[in-house]
């Protein structure tokens, strides 16, 4: 017998299939908390994926969705700049960010996993992580129960 609240490997991927595939609005909220996310087949294994999105964050409480995303066209487009005059300038307190939900075999529940980076690739102290507007409210506002 299955533990409550847990699902299988099966129906984590239908989940994160669904939430891949869902049509939604494209409001700014649903786009800072959906948009970005593909699925990795283990290159072995049958079944054995995970999600994955890579996105920026700002350090710190300031800077909108919106000047972060004309941040990363820009840095995009941006010509490569050397490693001293990299380290003097902090991409305006940007940093990049990876999110992994996995299915943990252990737990039978998605897990998320997640590094922030600085400008140099550094892992960012935990202290600094959560000032970063990853953490902000405005992404944890969402309807959840709208994902079947």
């Amino acid at each position: 017998m299955r533990a409550p609240l847990t699902i299988t490997r099966e129906e984590f991927k239908q989940a994160a299939n669904a939430l891949l595939t869902k049509n939604r609005n494209t409001s700014e909220l649903e786009a800072l908390v959906f948009d970005g996310w593909v699925w990795h087949d283990h290159p072995s294994w049958p079944n054995l994926g995970y999600m994955l999105r890579s996105t920026f964050a700002f350090e710190g409480a300031s800077g909108s969705q919106m000047e972060l995303e004309d941040f990363s066209e820009d840095v995009i487009d941006a010509p490569m700049v050397d490693e001293a005059e990299a380290t003097t300038n902090t991409q305006h307190g940007v940093v990049h960010v990876e999110q992994h939900v996995v299915w943990s075999a252990s737990f039978q529940v998605p897990a998320l996993y997640f590094r922030v980076l600085d400008h140099n690739g550094s892992p960012l102290p935990i202290e600094r992580v959560v000032k970063s507007s990853l953490f902000r409210a405005a992404r944890c506002a969402v309807d959840w129960t709208s994902i079947h």
